[in-house]
């Protein structure tokens, strides 16, 4: 294939970062107010409840749990506590001590305590004989009203006993400047769900209801002092926020990790609307560009290495048309399905139709919904399919609705290369369109140019300019995917899946090797 082919990391958007398991006792962060009541569990667990025929007790100063047997799912059995007060975007550090009669996977949230159940934090942690301290770091979002720790024993056909001691929740960072710090609501301290929760990421429906915007005023131009809001949980940042004292960090922090770039969005978001809206509304209070990459198609990517994609056509126009109305009138750049206008040499006639219907919805729905968004098709890029037929294809699928379309995404050809390609493309589209489109090209890969005709994770490959705007033809120069992103398990990085953040190849595209 001659695209990339790339999906955010197993870590969801809105999960958070986590350190590693030490041995002996957890030690909670000094000097600050612990959320957890009765973290100790002395005299009686007192404030926690449990789930199901799971039960809690206090013995020798430690919660002792009796896992049931025959439980499916993790949920299945749990210890919690509710009534937290998280503060949006504040760092914070989930630490005790933990020890089983078997070797167990325990399953360790910060959750919402209503459906559906979207956590902050999510972590598999292994409990062994011998009692060991975690400390886990990550990150409360907005938008997820987590207010509930869960420890998740369940999904085991025969049961077992655990013991949980020093449970500490503490804040250990600040929250981003520029964004408001409002603490979340919560429930009375201790309290159990009404329901039995679920840790599972969402993909429920959108609240219906989304806003549709005003008449389009017309959109400005590129400005050369534009600012472009920088995700704080893009994967370089969670890595080097889970690794700062690996020698590496430093380097990726300054080179990748403070960049202003892409997130891309997709069935892992959760609730659509609610991971949009709360993303731009971030980028507001900051004054910056947020940049948007949906990418939730059927049958993406052909079933190759980021396969996947929404259940059918009907599931993914509610999402899209909810992901625009959630946009609504603040200003962003969204880059539309990268690869899902030129990989369609896969389908059927009757699917390439499909295809082209869907994209065709996408860019009427962000046209009404989103009217001050700069919104592009993707145009692939100068290594896959001809011009003509490209501007052919972009026409189809509805470019004459949006700002223009993007070339280059997530792959490696040189500005001047990805910019001659469109000109081209830009020139062949009908009906007027070679007046009035823009482009933008993805750098985020292109310093060196493509290496050896390889797309997927070739030696060689080096970071281009950061996020800016256009300095010939093309209205953007922006870093759409997260360098260090892996394109598959090939390349130079072999056994690291699609979307998953690898620092090695991380520092090959800040050196250039």
């Amino acid at each position: 294939m001659h695209a990339r082919r790339t999906m955010p990391a197993t870590i969801l958007a809105m999960t958070c970062v986590v350190g590693l398991a030490g041995v002996g006792q957890a030690t909670p962060a000094a000097g600050k107010e612990d959320l957890v009541t009765n973290g100790a569990f002395e005299p009686e667990p007192d404030y926690w409840w449990t789930t199901g025929a799971t039960t809690a007790e206090t013995v020798e100063g430690r919660a002792r749990i009796t896992v049931p047997d025959r439980t499916s799912a993790p949920w299945d059995s749990m210890l919690g506590q509710g009534g937290l007060h998280l503060t949006n975007l504040a760092v914070y550090t989930l630490s005790f001590d933990a020890s089983a009669t078997v070797t167990a996977k325990v399953r360790i949230t910060v959750q919402s305590h209503l459906p559906p159940y979207r956590t902050v934090l999510d972590r598999t942690v292994t409990f062994a004989e011998n009692t060991a301290g975690h400390t886990l770091r990550f990150l409360a979002m907005p938008g997820i009203d987590a207010t509930q720790v869960t420890f998740q024993f369940g999904g085991r056909a025969k049961g077992f006993q655990a013991t949980v001691d020093n449970v500490s929740l503490r804040p250990t960072g600040s929250p981003i400047p520029g964004v408001p710090a409002k603490p979340s609501a919560s429930s009375r301290p201790g309290a159990k769900p009404a329901d039995t929760p679920v840790a599972r990421p969402s993909s429920a429906s959108p609240p219906a209801g989304a806003t549709t915007s005003s008449p389009a005023i017309k959109v400005p131009p590129a400005s050369p002092g534009e600012k472009f809001y920088t995700d704080p949980m893009n994967n370089a940042a969670a890595w080097v926020r889970e690794h700062g004292s690996d020698p590496r960090a430093a380097k990726i922090r300054t080179a990748i990790a403070s960049q202003a770039g892409g997130r891309w969005f997709g069935a892992w978001s959760g609730d659509i609307g609610t991971a949009v809206r709360t993303y731009v509304d971030a980028a507001a209070a900051t004054r910056s560009t947020p940049i948007l990459v949906p990418y939730n198609i059927p049958d993406r990517d052909c079933g190759g290495a980021s396969a996947g994609g929404a259940a059918g056509s009907d599931a993914y126009r509610r999402w899209i048309s909810d992901f625009a109305g959630a946009v609504g009138d603040r200003s962003a750049i969204v880059v539309i399905e990268p690869d899902a206008v030129a990989n369609v040499d896969c389908m059927s006639t009757q699917g390439r139709d499909a295809r082209f219907a869907l994209l065709r919805y996408a860019t009427e729905q962000f046209k009404a919904k989103a009217p001050n968004a700069k919104v592009y098709l993707d145009g692939g890029n100068a290594g896959w399919i001809e011009p003509t037929a490209m501007a052919s294809r972009l026409a189809r699928a509805g470019v004459a609705n949006v700002r223009g379309f993007a070339v280059n995404v997530s792959n490696h050809k040189t500005t001047a290369d990805s910019a001659g390609y469109a000109e081209k493309v830009r020139a062949a589209l009908p009906n007027g369109g070679a007046r009035t489109a823009n482009y933008l090209i993805d750098t985020s890969r292109n310093g060196n140019g493509r290496a050896n005709g390889v797309w997927c994770n070739p030696a060689g490959s080096k970071l281009g300019k950061p996020s800016r705007a256009g300095t010939g033809g093309a209205e953007y120069e922006l870093w759409i995917k997260v360098p260090g992103d892996s394109d598959g398990p090939c390349g130079i990085a072999p056994g690291v899946a699609a979307g998953t953040f690898d620092p090695n190849l991380a520092t090959r595209l800040i050196d250039g090797s």
